[in-house]
């Protein structure tokens, strides 16, 4: 579900018919994802809460309000898939919910992302890797390069802007070739991905 997100935010380039049907699917995806864990949004209000449980569940509630209107909204301003509705009223205030949603529907699903990756790491990989110098020294630069990448292309695409809606129309560079987009907006999530990992190891440092 995240990987299709880039191509999502870059749907001028990747072509609306696209974008619409990736949306689509990331609906059913995010259904079948709560579907799934169905026994832990039960025990939403059983345990205690402690730091890491109640940053997830913040998170997750804005997400789950997001991905609620993000379909509506797309469904009204719909140009191709649901055109047969013919839908006509309340385009222009769907438009902006649905400019609105996406920029932080994309922030956060990168951060929910990165608070669980380490839960996706341990399915991956059972053994853990032992821990040297060059790899420590490899994984900083990494790191570094991809707050400093994507910390830019935050900047120069504008997510603020769109985020806070202080710009109500999304501007494209059409100069780019659609694989340099896509690999900007994975880096933008990348970083985000990268925050959320950090907010979770909080976590792990109070325990100390």
């Amino acid at each position: 579900m995240v990987l299709l997100m880039p191509v999502m935010m870059s749907y001028e380039l990747a072509g609306v018919v696209l974008h619409e049907i990736f949306g689509i699917i990331v609906f059913a995806l995010f259904i079948s994802h709560h579907v799934l864990n169905k026994e832990q949004i039960k025990a939403v209000t059983k345990g205690r809460y402690n730091y890491f449980r109640t940053l997830n569940l913040v998170i997750n509630i804005l997400l789950s309000v997001i991905m609620i209107f993000l379909p509506v909204s797309g469904i009204i301003i719909s140009e191709h898939v649901f055109k047969f509705l013919h839908i006509t009223f309340a385009t222009g205030s769907a438009r902006i919910i649905h400019l609105l949603f996406s920029y932080w529907g994309f922030v956060l699903m990168s951060i929910h992302a990165g608070l669980h990756l380490k839960t996706v790491k341990s399915y991956i990989t059972k053994k853990k890797l032992p821990e040297s110098k060059s790899l420590i020294l490899m994984s900083i630069i990494i790191q570094v390069f991809v707050f400093i990448y994507g910390g830019y292309e935050f900047y120069k695409m504008r997510f603020s802007d769109y985020m806070f809606l202080r710009s109500q129309f999304v501007i494209f560079d059409y100069s780019k070739p659609l694989a340099l987009t896509l690999f900007n907006f994975f880096m933008i999530m990348a970083m985000f991905t990268a925050i959320g990992y950090d907010l979770g190891a909080v976590k792990k440092q109070a325990k100390k």
